[in-house]
């Protein structure tokens, strides 16, 4: 079902970190989500409403309907969020390195393809904070 939509919403007035919307992630939706803590580190801001918001709602979901591009590349970002997150989760737990080490070796990997050096710094900050959810 998520792979025929284009956009998902979750915007509960409180909660942690919805199963939904990192299902919506990995199937490469953009998400529009409430402005809660648990969301700040997994979304990107423009697309964080207040709960109870409707007409910040309607505003950010017409947009996302009427603009494909930016629709798809919050969804491309959204995969490539989830897909980070299980790259650091197998370095760390299958493989058994320490955090620093696993950075590292996803810090190389990124370098190796042709990005900006300011987009590999900034996939590595949302690396290292998601994987401190992660990592106890």
């Amino acid at each position: 079902v998520l792979a025929r939509c284009k956009i998902s919403v979750t915007v509960p007035a409180s909660d942690a970190t919805s199963v939904a919307m990192l299902e919506s992630m990995a199937c490469g939706l953009a998400v529009v989500a409430s402005d809660l803590p648990a969301n700040r580190q997994w979304i990107d801001p423009e697309l964080l409403v207040s709960a109870g918001e409707a007409p910040a709602l309607a505003q950010v979901l017409q947009r996302l309907a009427s603009d494909d591009a930016w629709a798809r590349k919050a969804g491309e970002r959204n995969a490539e969020r989830i897909a980070l997150v299980k790259q650091m989760h197998r370095l760390l737990y299958r493989k058994g390195l320490r955090l620093d080490e696993a950075v590292q070796q996803i810090g190389a990997l990124r370098a190796a393809q042709p990005q900006s050096g300011q987009d590999i710094a900034m996939r590595l900050d949302f690396l290292a904070a998601a994987s401190r959810g992660i990592v106890r």
